[in-house]
């Protein structure tokens, strides 16, 4: 799945500086469960 999705923006961007996905991603991570969290507590 990760490495499929990299694989996707090798393509996209292939002139692009590489960029730490593993750092995206648990940010984004991390953000989509605090959201989880707050709807939650609702």
């Amino acid at each position: 799945m990760l490495s499929r999705w990299r694989q996707l923006q090798k393509e996209k961007h292939p002139q692009c500086q590489p960029i730490n996905f593993d750092e995206i991603m648990e940010t984004d991570l991390a953000r989509q469960l605090q959201q989880l969290e707050q709807e939650e507590e609702k």
